[in-house]
């Protein structure tokens, strides 16, 4: 059963279960509200001021929740990480007081000071707690593994659906040779219309149900998964380092250890893509055969 409850956690996104978080602490707040005004106070239960006070409290945080992750998801390969947390902090903690603090002081008719002094500790621990399960669900590669020996079906009908139409014609052996090579080394895309060498790839980056394929010369954005892409890869030159990137080996240059566990591959131009922790050692077994 906890493997059940884990593997649908994997499902959801860093900031849904963020904000599932968020909805059990504010459910948390309002029956403690609750039970204060029957068992303490010994007054009639007011279950929408229990739910507005909640609101007020921890609010903000439920509001601020998706766009905080889409900010340490963009700092999460840069040098310094624990310097963009801090600004990160400063602005989420900072825009939070701002708006507990305005609705102490026109609605509660409480002093400022007085606002900031209660609610600056609670606002930091907040935040500090996002960045945890943020920083938890990093560590869990959420991809399913699955051999690719038991995705020949899927294969074959994604090269079916990608492949030119077939005419009758007599080739010499040398012409059909070349022809099945092109055949391999050649990824043809229908949306849109183009044609990349495999050997001309540097990485993948996976965006949706997008792919951004980046060779010495451009970016292209072409409408495939990441795990059809794969299929069609030569799987003794291209490896999955992360559950967004495929990485050429052929083009790596060197790979960083992380003290988190993580890492990243320097590609001998100079870009860098990120290596899960879960995936660093088999690179490295994967660079060593290339």
């Amino acid at each position: 059963m906890g493997q059940s409850i884990f593997k649908n956690l994997k499902r959801f996104e860093d900031y849904q279960l963020i904000l599932l978080g968020w909805v059990v602490v504010l459910a948390a707040v309002c029956l403690n509200c609750t039970a204060h005004s029957l068992f303490i106070a010994k007054e009639r239960v007011d279950v929408l001021s229990s739910i507005g006070w909640s609101l007020k409290e921890f609010g903000v945080w439920l509001v601020m929740t998706p766009a905080l992750c889409f900010a340490l998801n963009a700092t999460q390969y840069r040098d310094r990480p624990i310097l963009h947390y801090l600004i990160i902090g400063l602005y989420a903690v900072g825009i939070a007081l701002l708006i507990n603090t305005s609705v102490d002081v026109f609605i509660e008719a409480m002093h400022w000071q007085e606002s900031l002094f209660f609610n600056w500790h609670k606002h930091v621990i907040a935040f500090v707690a996002i960045v945890v399960v943020w920083k938890m669900m990093q560590q869990i590669d959420r991809e399913p593994k699955s051999p690719k020996r038991h995705l020949k079906t899927e294969a074959s009908n994604h090269r079916n659906l990608l492949a030119p139409q077939q005419v009758d014609i007599t080739l010499d052996d040398d012409t059909a040779k070349e022809l099945a090579i092109s055949e391999v080394t050649t990824l043809k895309f229908s949306n849109p219309n183009l044609e990349i060498q495999q050997s001309d790839i540097t990485f993948v980056q996976a965006s949706g149900n997008y792919l951004e394929i980046s060779t010495p010369t451009a970016t292209h954005l072409v409408r495939i998964t990441l795990k059809e892409l794969e299929v069609m890869l030569d799987d003794t030159q291209f490896f999955r380092c992360h559950r967004s990137f495929v990485v050429n080996l052929n083009k790596v240059s060197t790979v960083k250890n992380h003290r988190s566990g993580h890492g990243d591959v320097i590609l001998c131009s100079g870009q860098v893509v990120p290596v899960s922790k879960s995936k660093r050692a088999k690179l490295r077994e994967f660079i060593e055969l290339a």
